[in-house]
Parts: C-alpha cells; sequence; structure tokens
C-alpha cells in the first residue's frame, strides 16, 4: 500500500522504497470504517447496508447515500451503481422523506429510474447508452455536447464552454493527454 510520494520516491506500508519520476493512481471506491459503527451495518467495499429510506441497519438516526450506501432493490439486488445519478437521485428521495416525516406523511421508497449513460471516447467519438437503445459515434458525440450544454446552468456559462470546445476543436487541442515512450534496445 502507498503511503507517500514526493515527486521522486514511493513510499510504501512498511517502509520500502520504489524511485519512480510519474506515479498512476487508479482505486476503487471503498469506504473508510468509522470508529463505533457496528461490523454488521458494513458490507463489501466498506459500505453502509441500508434500507430503502437511506437509514443505516442497526444505527437510529444515521443515513447513508451515494457510493457508501448499500441499498439493495429488486432492480438492484447486489446494490445500486456507484453514479453521480444514483447519489443525486438517494439525496432527493431523503430530502423529499424528512420534509414528508415533519408534515406528518408517509415516507417514499427509494427506488432508481436509470437514465443512460454517455461517454466521449475521443474526437467526434463517443457511446451513448439510453434504457433501451445504444449508439455511438459522432451523432453519440453531438448528444454528449448537447446534453452537457443543456445541464449547464446559465446562459454565460454555456457559451464559454461551447467557445472553449470549438476552439479546442479547431486547434486539435485534445483534452486528453498521453505520455510515451519510446522502445529503446540496448
Amino acid at each position: 500500500m502507498v503511503e507517500d510520494y514526493d515527486g521522486n520516491t514511493v513510499t510504501l506500508k512498511g517502509g520500502e522504497t520504489i524511485t519512480a519520476k510519474n506515479l498512476i493512481w487508479a482505486a476503487g471506491v471503498t469506504g473508510s470504517p468509522l470508529p463505533g459503527f457496528p461490523a454488521a451495518s458494513m458490507v463489501k467495499g466498506n459500505r453502509f447496508k441500508c434500507n430503502r429510506y437511506g437509514e443505516v441497519e442497526g444505527l437510529d438516526g444515521v443515513y447513508a447515500i451515494g457510493d457508501i450506501a448499500w441499498m439493495p432493490t429488486p432492480k438492484y439486488p447486489n446494490g445500486h451503481p456507484q453514479l453521480a445519478n444514483v447519489a443525486l437521485s438517494q439525496a432527493s428521495n431523503l430530502s423529499r422523506n424528512f420534509r414528508n416525516e415533519l408534515k406528518g406523511r408517509p415516507r417514499r421508497a427509494f427506488e432508481y429510474h436509470d437514465k443512460g449513460s454517455m461517454a466521449t471516447v475521443g474526437k467526434r467519438k463517443a457511446v451513448v447508452d439510453l434504457p433501451g437503445f445504444s449508439f455511438q459515434g459522432v451523432f453519440a458525440w453531438l448528444t454528449w455536447m448537447f446534453v452537457h450544454l443543456m445541464l449547464i446552468l446559465n446562459v454565460k456559462n454555456k457559451l464559454f464552454i461551447f467557445l472553449n470546445w470549438m476552439m479546442s476543436y479547431f486547434a486539435n487541442d485534445s483534452t486528453l493527454r498521453l505520455m510515451l515512450k519510446a522502445d529503446r534496445k540496448n
């Protein structure tokens, strides 16, 4: 396990060191156990076992949402994917349930409705995976750009981002940075 990196030396747990000019960190999403929380309320990846209202099992008045919450439902028996849309939906549901409790109304169990996923995979290339169908290529890339621009809150920011994208496109400036080293034969 890496404990420190100073730009030249990687220090591992136990004191071993590795000289490295570059360090690539790749890690999954794992929670950190909290002192005082019962082990029975934790599952794989140190996620909190929650009911469909976001309540951590075995703890009164403790809620968890997002990546740290493991909330099985009939559609997601192994818990929900660790995505921002899931966390936002859980937050909205929890907030609505708090308001309902204050007004004496019944709470609503959480149910995630997948709206799909999109990702750019290069210049003029993207993939769009919507419930029921998927597509890729230039049209998917244009769809990705349109959706992301529409999600920007104000017109000024939409304009600046669009202009930035246009300048990058015509200048062939990719935001992807690769460092390739020639294969040297000794």
